[in-house]
């Protein structure tokens, strides 16, 4: 065999190889893209296919302890665009048009389309125009629109004369507190897509939120939506609703006499809390000034906060209540004993002072306890070791989880 038949040969043999190489790499591919990726390959073709809408489920509703509804959803409109299908109906207008001139037509339309959009709903024409030529999928143009803007704008792109396509009005679910600023600081807010922003409405917003729906459309490859296309919906699932051990009428009061103490004392805030001593219930708090929640734009942020809650505070006079208990049953005290209140007492190098100058002079336990006599009460609380103060304050519960 000559040299150029076996070069030949090694020829023909490497292309062979190269050729199965090839070939293989071939199968390889078509198996890695029909078994490994058929499923994200199956998904993103879908996703291109079919355009969702989320459908909001119903927040739950807040009640307080005797049912009555501090805080609901009401039926809502909001209005939005189809960016691809903005535009008049036309019957054939187009034909004979080059592409240039139909995009100049369509930005025309587009630009007229904004423009009453715009005036029905009282908005910026040039924010709208954005929002149409966005080249999105989906554009909300307004949340929470007026019942008469939405009347309008519906007569309008249902004109037969010149009806528009690819503006929509949706029904969605708003946030409505019935009782006004009732228990504002408490319940806090829910924003415009459903979720809990502040208070109870954050705090609980996993039960309240429910579970979104979907509304899927099919469109073509251009991004127009195909009328007769397959529809894809899954509804939501509602919140669940929220008992309180807030008593209405309680809450009410409370903040009727909060409301007198602003007037009367002149001062910047007040706060009061009733709870069952029982249970451990809240059954009302509040705390002065307030705001509307359904209008809380209107009012300075510090009126949303609830510093019942939030803020620490020294117990003061509250704790001479334990002190007492623990004194009584400890039997360094009765109720006649005497003590003398020159107005202060000094304890290592603090000077504790009583709320009346020159002090309360002589007098019983139960004059000082009835007086909240700070002297009296230091010097009560310096016969009782602190092993056994802290005894009797664990006792009553300090420091251990309450439960409520």
């Amino acid at each position: 065999m000559s040299y150029s038949e076996i070069l030949s040969k090694k020829r023909v043999a490497i292309l062979l190889f190269a050729a199965i190489i090839l070939f293989g790499c071939l199968i390889l591919r078509v198996l890695y893209l029909q078994v490994f990726m058929a499923g994200w390959l199956r998904k993103s073709a879908e996703e291109q296919r079919f355009h969702a809408l989320t459908v909001l489920p119903r927040r739950g509703t807040i009640y307080d302890r005797l049912g009555n509804e501090l805080a609901i959803s009401v039926d809502g409109d909001s209005i939005y665009a189809i960016p691809a299908e903005v535009g008049f109906e036309h019957s054939g207008i187009s034909r004979g048009m080059t592409e240039n001139e139909k995009r100049i037509r369509a930005d025309q339309e587009k630009t007229e389309i904004a423009n009453i959009i715009a005036d029905i709903l009282t908005m910026d024409p040039l924010r709208v125009k954005k929002l149409i030529d966005s080249g999105v999928s989906f554009a909300w143009i307004k949340r929470k629109a007026s019942i008469e803007e939405v009347d309008k704008l519906r007569r309008r792109i249902n004109d037969k004369n010149n009806p528009i396509h690819g503006i929509e009005v949706a029904q969605k679910a708003q946030r409505f507190y019935p009782q006004a600023s009732l228990a504002s600081q408490i319940l806090g807010i829910a924003g415009i897509d459903n979720q809990g922003l502040e208070g109870l409405e954050k705090q609980y917003d996993p039960y309240l939120q429910g579970v979104p729906g979907s509304d899927q459309a099919e469109f073509d490859t251009t991004g127009h939506h195909i009328p007769q296309g397959d529809r894809r919906y899954l509804p939501p699932v509602d919140g669940d609703s929220l008992f309180l051990t807030i008593d209405q009428n309680m809450q009410y009061i409370v903040e009727r006499e909060l409301d007198k103490a602003i007037i009367d004392t002149k001062c910047k805030r007040a706060m009061a809390v009733i709870v069952d001593p029982q249970t451990g219930e809240i059954l009302a708090a509040a705390c002065r000034p307030s705001y509307d929640p359904n209008h809380f734009s209107n009012y300075p942020e510090e009126n949303r906060r609830n510093p019942i809650f939030t803020d620490m505070y020294e117990p003061g006079s509250t704790f001479k209540v334990f002190t007492t208990v623990a004194a009584l049953e400890e039997g360094q005290v009765t109720p006649e004993s005497k003590f003398f209140d020159p107005g202060y007492l000094i304890v290592d190098d603090r000077r504790i002072k009583c709320w009346k100058a020159g002090g309360h002079g002589s007098q019983t336990f139960v004059e000082a306890l009835e007086n909240s006599c700070n002297p009296v009460f230091a010097t009560i609380a310096l016969r009782l070791t602190k092993e056994t103060f802290y005894k009797y304050i664990k006792e009553f519960g300090f420091g251990s989880p309450t439960g409520v």
